[in-house]
């Protein structure tokens, strides 16, 4: 941890993947509630500085982006008050927070584990925005006549940016960054027995999710699964993309689950909408823990383990994976 000290840069990438179970990434953006006047007050963010910078609308073609438009303005948050030198002289390390799918200021107010590292660490915390979320917007009110600029790969060129940035404004050039990649493969983990989940969960979800692939090729396997799956009433299930969509609604639940994996029941996951328990993924991990799970009981299972986050208020008598957690239970 000592020789931590002497980087200048700790780039923390607080994302969760569920790649590594061969699922594919899929999530809806959830909104998350801005705080209240007396919570606003309190919140981390009256401690930051807001700081703006000049970022590259496309860092992949060399003719110009549409209407010209060659930069555009990206928000982030400098805040400084417990950054100092290491003993040895040397800049602090730079904590630094990927933004994600909203108002970068949400996050800069949830995100306990950078705020209760720095002090120890006396590091620099910087929260960058997300393009195309918040109030780094390219195009302002016509952002969505030019989609074709958001994407994870044009952000991460936003962060390395501004990361370079940072490090010429900062004085420390000649610092090498540190990427730790303690979350590449959050969920896998959270999923394992060395995650603190049942050893059967992750090869039962693996196997569930081929089931389900397998059965939507055909209609009595579109057949099966409807039955077995506790699909509502008008829930379409008609073809392999409906399927495929199905498929991305449960691996949906366990990227939001992975985010929310606190050791204390919360709703921050769910926007107040229902809370989730401690350790929601060894909660789900519990619908998958038989060894001998197969056919109908699997895909059962496998819905059982999404329900800890799309139903938690355990009212609804079945699940339309074309509505967020918790809706309006539906007949």
């Amino acid at each position: 941890m000592l020789s931590m000290l002497s980087l200048c840069l700790l780039v923390l990438g607080i994302a969760r993947s569920v790649e590594a179970l061969h699922i594919p990434r899929f999530r809806h953006p959830i909104p998350m509630k801005p705080l209240s006047s007396e919570q606003e007050s309190k919140a981390p963010i009256n401690d930051c500085k807001e700081k703006w910078r000049d970022a590259t609308t496309d860092h992949f073609v060399w003719s110009k982006p549409d209407k010209d438009l060659e930069t555009f303005r990206q928000r982030y948050f400098l805040c400084d008050m417990y950054w100092k030198p290491t003993d040895d002289g040397k800049p602090g390390p730079i904590f630094f927070y990927l933004g994600n799918e909203a108002d970068v200021g949400l996050y800069l107010n949830n995100t306990g584990l950078i705020w209760e590292s720095a002090p120890a660490f006396g590091a620099l915390i910087v929260f960058a925005e997300h393009r195309y979320y918040g109030k780094s917007m390219p195009y302002g009110k016509d952002v969505r006549k030019h989609m074709q600029y958001l994407s994870a790969e044009q952000a991460m060129g936003d962060y390395a940016e501004l990361i370079m940035e940072l490090k010429q404004e900062l004085n420390c050039s000649s610092t090498p960054e540190f990427d730790s990649g303690a979350f590449a493969k959050g969920v896998t983990y959270d999923a394992s027995e060395a995650g603190g989940s049942n050893p059967n969960c992750v090869p039962n979800l693996r196997k569930g999710v081929a089931l389900l692939m397998e059965l939507g090729q055909n209609v009595s396997g579109r057949m099966m699964l409807r039955e077995n799956t506790k699909l509502c009433n008008g829930c379409p299930l008609g073809s392999v993309g409906d399927v495929v969509a199905l498929r991305d609604w449960l691996s949906n639940a366990w990227d939001s689950m992975a985010m929310g994996n606190f050791p204390y029941p919360s709703s921050y996951i769910l926007n107040g909408n229902g809370e989730l328990p401690a350790f929601p993924v060894r909660v789900a991990c519990e619908k998958l823990k038989d060894l001998l799970l197969e056919g109908k009981e699997l895909l059962g299972a496998l819905v059982d383990a999404a329900s800890v986050f799309y139903n938690k208020s355990e009212v609804m008598m079945c699940v339309h994976f074309r509505k967020g957690s918790n809706p309006t239970p539906s007949p």
